[in-house]
């Protein structure tokens, strides 16, 4: 009896005791909690751990260790990781160290190890898994490329550390963005089973822009032209595109480098850089960046010399390569032209491994001799080409673009040329070359590694030109059959006033030579009546070919046979055209020489392109003339975005019979702006049908430069004048003017690269003409691909 009322009497005390011990962390899952502080951190509890400490080190111990508390961890791994088995446990100092251990693996919230008897208890509480990481509030920046930034992951160990290193993560990218008041607050909610879902809510703020760009100690240069060489620009009410007026350090960087290269191009080579201040203002929204300068004094050239041992080339030779001139002002620009051409040149003398050195003596406060210091290295040979990446395309097409073989001697411009002809064949993403060293110290390994991209295209466009009318077209194409860069194409066009069908065919390497080889077969129709009172049909096929005869100077071969028909003639058209209905053959042999110095095919903005044609019409057929044609192409860079163009075009026919008007010239409104297609030249004005003629000439000259917006957006301003003249026919009546003045136009247009394909806009006024041309004032084309 005595026991059994000491039983209860022990349920009754001691029972509720025990249970609001276990029920003292009671929580409702998935309510958010503010038991983390996230002020705390293991460095904190590392500090304070020796107040864990709970025996007197006098008392002897066993290292018999308990671990309590661990659910997800095993044991033996909390005893490894807190190094316990390898110290002394005399004393409390490596019960500390232990404790410290375990904290620094991030993996407890609380850790504590004391003695008890013969045994080490320690008893820890595991920081909680994180469920999910979410990401709210934000707009600027998205999900993918915050969680890229943050360590803490779904399924991560909570790490109060952690999350106030990914808040700072945070903050640092929006600053990046130009955001300098964003507030980052990391949120927990707590599951059950020891699971946490974190939510970092973000308030963005406003966008931090530049309210002003100041300069200091600038005398040379005014703030308005050094804020023009600078990438960053003050914020303007009217200015809703771009980024560069917010506030970005690597951006101050980079304008750091700029007004450096600036002062130096201009001769300033004592120029520095003080200091650069970046001061928040207005609640933090707008940033005043002031750089602190020092200008310096404008140095001349006096002298120029060198100090080499190249054999083969002397100071001469080496004056002629150096861009700068004595009693010029210093240019750092210059200066590295003039070391690009030196190695070039050393390059091209076998010499690979050359190091030009620019040295600067200062001769008194305003002139310096330049010497350049000319270091030469071994010459150099290749040993073994090792090509890489081509996963469809064979090695002997690529090989044949490398300007080396085995055994010859290491030149800079080759290496240059190599690489400017993979490109041009279209199959390549990527091309590296490089060289490492072989077993013999003169030679050396060239490494061709290529990307390859996709060669098969499918495509169906869209659009309207002034010339065509409304466009439609689809075009399947294969630039790389086989792996051996052969072309195969399918082209089918339909406009208002024009259909084609093209199926093409070319081998670039016909019979495994450098020689391409290549066919044609097309279907034309014609709807020339709005120009010239008549419809036309040709059905035919051209073979052609061509060859390099040196760098970029290559000749074409081509023959070409065609059946034409003229028709649907008006009834009032000119008796000219009505002339020329009915079919005929015409037969065309001919050949023209290339040569092409153009820095880019597509989008060319320096150098020039040149191509003289010469046609028989004769060999068989009822045509028997001759056509010569040459048309040329010159770019200029004037700076880094403004570009002047001219294109020169003349052609001449010389017919031993009489030339048929779909074989005369015509030209159309892109190559004689402020006039219509078929505009001027020779003309019926009784019926205003244009005939052509046997002559022509045209002279288009343009300057293209930027707007002030961004680069990414493509569009262009442009100024132009042509001037040009179509004449010689040989229709005689009253009625046909065929006059050999000359015609001119100027105007204004716009360029954009939209992403529905280009879009060009012309306002042109016509200032020479004759009575019976036809002018235009506005045109504009447009196309797309999808």
């Amino acid at each position: 009896m005595y026991l059994c009322k000491f039983f209860i009497n022990f349920i009754f005390i001691l029972g509720p005791l025990v249970f609001s011990n276990l029920h003292a962390n009671d929580y409702i899952p998935g309510t958010p909690s503010s038991s983390y502080k996230f002020n705390y951190n293991n460095n904190q509890k590392i500090e304070s751990i020796n107040q864990t400490i709970k025996q007197d080190i006098n008392i002897p111990v066993q290292k018999q260790i308990v671990v309590q508390g661990n659910n997800r961890l095993e044991s033996s791994v909390i005893i490894r990781d807190s190094k316990i088995m390898e110290m002394s446990l005399d004393d409390n100092k490596s019960l500390s160290a232990a404790i410290k251990n375990l904290y620094k693996t991030g993996y407890f919230e609380d850790v504590q190890i004391y003695r008890s008897n013969n045994s080490i208890i320690i008893n820890i509480k595991e920081n909680p898994i994180i469920d999910l990481v979410s990401i709210e509030g934000n707009s600027e920046i998205t999900d993918e490329i915050i969680s890229e930034e943050i360590e803490i992951k779904s399924r991560s160990v909570f790490s109060t550390d952690k999350i106030k290193s990914d808040v700072k993560k945070i903050q640092n990218l929006y600053k990046r963005q130009g955001f300098f008041s964003t507030f980052v607050e990391p949120k927990i909610i707590k599951l059950s089973q020891n699971r946490v879902n974190l939510i970092y809510e973000i308030l963005e703020g406003k966008e931090a822009k530049i309210r002003r760009i100041n300069f200091v100690n600038n005398k040379i240069f005014s703030d308005s032209t050094l804020r023009d060489v600078i990438s960053s620009s003050e914020s303007r009410w009217y200015e809703f595109w771009g980024s560069t007026d917010k506030f970005d350090q690597d951006r101050i960087n980079y304008d750091k480098d700029l007004l450096r290269k600036y002062y130096l191009d201009n001769g300033y080579v004592d120029f520095e850089i003080l200091s650069v201040n970046s001061s928040l203002v207005n609640n933090r929204k707008e940033f005043v960046i002031n750089f602190t300068i020092k200008e310096g004094e404008r140095y001349l050239v006096e002298n120029i010399s060198f100090r080499s041992s190249i054999r083969n080339i002397n100071n001469v030779d080496l004056l002629n390569l150096v861009e700068l001139s004595q009693g010029d002002w210093f240019n750092s620009q210059k200066v590295e032209e003039s070391i690009s051409n030196i190695i070039d040149k050393a390059s091209e003398l076998g010499f690979a491994f050359v190091d030009v050195i620019p040295r600067i003596k200062k001769k008194n406060s305003n002139s310096m001799d330049v010497v350049f210091d000319i270091i030469e290295g071994n010459k150099v040979y290749i040993d073994k080409i090792d090509i890489s990446g081509n996963l469809k395309t064979e090695d002997k097409i690529i090989r044949k673009q490398i300007e080396f073989i085995e055994g010859d001697s290491f030149n800079i411009s080759k290496i240059r040329k190599s690489e400017q002809n993979l490109r041009s064949l279209g199959m390549f993403e990527n091309i590296g070359i490089t060289f490492d060293e072989s077993v013999d110290n003169n030679k050396t390994n060239l490494n061709v590694e290529v990307t390859e991209k996709s060669t098969g295209e499918f495509s169906v466009g869209a659009g309207y030109s002034s010339l065509d009318g409304a466009i439609g077209n689809i075009s399947i194409k294969e630039s790389n059959l086989l792996g051996q860069a052969k072309e195969l194409g399918l082209a089918l066009g339909l406009s208002t006033r024009r259909s084609t069908i093209d199926l093409s065919y070319t081998d670039p390497f016909f019979l495994d030579k450098d020689f391409a080889a290549g066919i044609d077969i097309f279907d034309v129709r014609a709807n020339n009546k709005v120009y010239s009172g008549y419809r036309q049909k040709s059905l035919g096929f051209k073979l052609r070919s061509g060859y390099e005869i040196y760098d970029d100077l290559r000749h074409f071969i081509s023959y070409a046979l065609r059946r034409d028909r003229i028709h649907d003639i008006d009834n009032n058209s000119s008796a000219y055209v009505k002339d020329q209905e009915g079919k005929r053959v015409t037969s065309v042999i001919g050949q023209a020489v290339q040569i092409n110095r153009l820095n880019d095919r597509l989008n060319p903005t320096d150098g020039y392109k040149v191509r003289f044609d010469f046609d028989y019409f004769g060999l068989g057929g009822n045509s028997k003339h001759f056509l010569t044609e040459i048309k040329a192409a010159n770019f200029y860079r004037i700076s880094e975005q403004w570009i002047l163009a001219n294109f020169i075009e003349a052609g001449f026919i010389f017919g031993m019979k009489e030339v048929k008007i779909n074989d005369r010239f015509f030209l159309n409104g892109d190559r004689l702006r402020g006039f219509k297609n078929h505009g001027i030249g020779p003309r019926d004005v009784a019926t205003s049908d244009a005939l052509g003629g046997e002559t022509y000439y045209v002279s288009r000259n343009e300057l293209n430069f930027p707007l002030g917006l961004p680069e990414d957006l493509g569009v262009m301003g442009l100024l132009f004048a042509d001037v040009g003249t179509v004449y010689n026919t040989a229709a005689s009546s009253p009625d046909v003017k065929d006059e050999n003045s000359l015609r001119a136009s100027a105007g204004i247009g716009l360029t954009w690269l939209s992403p529905f394909g280009p879009v060009k806009f012309y306002l042109s006024r016509a200032i020479l003409k004759e009575n019976y041309d036809k002018k235009e004032i506005f045109r504009f084309s447009f196309g797309t691909t999808y």
